[in-house]
């Protein structure tokens, strides 16, 4: 009988068999795996003419933006500069309104005569007005 250490060639090859299918087995499935992150991945040249491509357009972006911004920034500048214009037109006219009011305001003032000479004038007429009731009343109400 052979001993517990003495293994014939036979369970050595089978062993050694099971060990090479295991160990192909696990090399197909890491190679499968390796396939499989390889088949998702970008080259490198593709990525980065993929990058730069975005990097242009977003230059082109900014540079249209500030464009704009720039057209937007002169034409607030020409329009500020029309309203100040008319801002200031606006202000001699008012300056000029106010002048001629003024002046109006002086010659009816002129033109119209004294407040207190048209309370007197008014009082005397009333005074006369009652007066001549009472003369009236006087001479002819007694009979």
């Amino acid at each position: 009988m052979p001993a517990d250490d003495d293994v014939t060639l036979g369970e050595l090859h089978r062993t050694l068999d099971r060990l090479e299918r295991r160990v192909d087995s696990g090399q197909r499935a890491t190679d499968d795996r390796i396939t499989q992150i390889a088949s998702q991945m970008v080259p490198h040249s593709l990525w980065a003419a993929e990058h730069k491509a975005i990097e242009d357009t977003v230059a082109e972006a900014k540079a249209d933006m500030q464009a704009g911004f720039e057209r937007v920034e002169r034409a607030s500048q020409e329009r500020k500069g029309v309203l100040e214009r008319k801002d200031a037109e606006l202000a001699k006219e008012i300056a000029e309104v106010r002048k001629e009011v003024a002046s109006d305001r002086v010659a009816r003032e002129r033109a119209r005569p004294g407040n207190l000479a048209n309370w007197l004038t008014g009082a005397g007429v009333l005074v006369a007005l009652i007066a001549l009731i009472v003369t009236l009343v006087a001479t002819h109400g007694g009979h």
